[in-house]
């Protein structure tokens, strides 16, 4: 799409936008519920209802340059100096987000407007993304390798892959190597590193994919990456493959932790409590119902974040890829637990070698990121795909008075330099060393209320809630403290830093967690330490479970 072609389209879809939110306003919803038709929740009214009541509820706050992007008249705009034809719609609507200097009235039809012509742009790139560039045809079939890599994978869930290392490799290392070259090359790392590297993984490739721990064995979150290329979508197509307890934990998951059990309690807010909600989500969701519920919780979660000012275009892709991204991996990580009904549909599947080669270039992707974190460890035995851990059936979930409480000890954390040592614990339930700060942050800076209940059968101090509270909601609370980790980062070490940190975080600061009485200047560079992390492409993709 040229410039031009773009501006075009942009202009209809600004009229359109600013028509139908005043239409809205007026209690017209019809043609709102019309631009919402990108999203694959349009096909059940009760989700748009859901959706349109909450934009009303919760009216988006975004910058001047924001508003004026999508809604200013084509004659407004700025000139984009580098821009050459073609250029992907994306990155000019992101351009003219980031750059341009107009003002428009911050009324609430404005407002309305710019929230429906996001809506409706992301929701298309969310079905050209996530669903179209799935099953367009790339993968075409090849009798004899597909008759070759079938083959393989009916060895690999015999159990009995020792026979096929050579030919597997012949057919699949040399993309993993070629992956892992690229990651290397991306964070330019020196020549000697990358050899040492390569030299590894040729060793450590078929024994990663055996495994050897109580964590998914890597040929089973490879060969769940293979099915997330069968039609409709990645997230369907997982879904389809649960068996009767993977849909009651995921259901019981979406209930009673992170961002999804609001989510829940939206839909069934006659239903006070979480696991009541579970039971209801239990009776209503199958597969294909599931990929409308999740373009739901998605839409939902933007709303939130457009109203708590958080409105720019790459947060908002990220708000999209993160909460789409954990629950493909949440799908992933129950789909090799009980692979068992998987052989037929491998079996069976037409262009098995191109998908598997698909599905070995992502998990090599996501496995060289991780190794990268680790200094290039290849532990065969560490899963790339994090485990679906399921809350003891004891322990309730943590309620919505303990979410501030538990983003402000997790703001506590990052000031005080430990985001990796979180990071760490909330995937792998520890961090592999004895750091003092650490173990004060969690036995004495903690708030009693984030702790496990003494009764739940558990010696000493527990943290089970949290931690798997977390694995579903850390992102979308370090996406939240952003904004504010940057105003902390740009304090100047001065006599007045003190007062000006106070300042900043009064209104913020939940009295259970305990306020630091010392290390401000520390606090900086840790904060500056944490954004660099959290802007990186090796964070971003790490969080997305890509």
């Amino acid at each position: 799409m040229d410039k031009t072609t773009y501006i075009e389209r942009r202009e209809v879809g600004r009229l359109r936008a600013l028509r139908v939110a005043s239409q809205l306003m007026s209690d017209e919803p019809a043609a709102a519920e019309e631009l919402l038709s990108t999203w694959s929740f349009a096909a059940d009214p009760d989700l748009v209802g859901l959706v349109l009541q909450t934009l009303r509820i919760k009216t988006p706050n975004p910058t001047a340059s924001e508003l004026a992007g999508a809604l200013a008249a084509p004659e407004l705009l700025p000139v984009t100096p580098f821009f050459k034809n073609p250029v992907a719609g994306h990155l000019y609507r992101r351009w003219l987000a980031e750059n341009t200097t107009e003002t428009l009235e911050a009324s609430e039809t404005n407002r309305l407007a710019w929230a429906l012509d996001e809506l409706a742009f992301l929701g298309e790139e969310v079905d050209r993304r996530d669903r179209q560039a799935w099953v367009t045809g790339v993968h075409r079939a090849d009798a004899v390798r597909d008759a070759k890599t079938a083959n393989l994978w009916a060895q690999w869930f015999a159990g009995n892959p020792w026979g096929i290392r050579q030919e597997w490799e012949s057919l699949f290392l040399s993309a993993t190597t070629r992956v892992f070259h690229a990651v290397c090359a991306a964070r330019n790392l020196p020549l000697h590193v990358i050899e040492r590297c390569r030299a590894d993984l040729e060793d450590a490739f078929f024994f990663r994919l055996i495994g050897g721990s109580d964590e998914a064995a890597g040929w089973l979150e490879l060969a769940a990456r293979v099915l997330e290329t069968m039609d409709p979508s990645p997230v369907t197509a997982l879904a389809s493959q649960l068996d009767s307890p993977g849909w009651d934990r995921i259901c019981f998951c979406a209930a009673t932790r992170g961002n999804w059990r609001h989510t829940a309690a939206n839909l069934w807010p006659d239903l006070p409590l979480a696991r009541t909600r579970a039971i209801a989500l239990r009776q209503d969701v199958q597969a294909p119902r599931l990929e409308q519920l999740l373009d739901a919780h998605v839409a939902l979660r933007l709303l939130e974040s457009w109203h708590e000012s958080s409105c720019g275009p790459r947060t908002n892709w990220d708000i999209v890829v993160q909460n789409r991204g954990r629950a493909r991996a949440r799908l992933r990580a129950l789909v090799t637990e009980s692979p068992g009904s998987l052989l037929d549909c491998f079996m069976n599947m037409e262009g098995i070698f191109s998908r598997t080669m698909a599905a070995v270039k992502r998990y090599a992707w996501a496995w060289a990121w991780q190794e990268l974190a680790l200094d290039f460890a290849f532990d065969v035995s560490r899963a790339v795909t994090p485990a679906c851990h399921e809350l003891h059936g004891s322990l309730p979930p943590l309620n919505a008075t303990d979410q501030m409480a538990v983003r402000t000890w997790v703001l506590l954390v990052v000031i005080k330099g430990r985001l990796g040592h979180l990071q760490r614990w909330v995937r792998d339930g520890g961090t592999k060393d004895r750091d003092s700060t650490w173990a004060r942050l969690l036995a004495q800076e903690m708030p009693e209320s984030l702790h496990d209940p003494d009764d739940a059968g558990h010696r000493g101090r527990s943290y089970h809630r949290l931690r798997y509270d977390l694995m579903e909601a850390l992102d979308d609370h370090l996406a939240a403290l952003s904004p504010l980790l940057e105003q902390i980062a740009g304090l100047k070490p001065s006599r007045r830093l003190r007062a000006d940190f106070d300042a900043l975080v009064e209104n913020r600061w939940d009295d259970r967690v305990p306020y630091p009485r010392s290390g401000f200047p520390t606090f900086l560079k840790n904060t500056h330490c944490a954004l660099t992390t959290l802007n990186d492409t090796e964070h971003r993709h790490v969080a997305h479970n890509d």
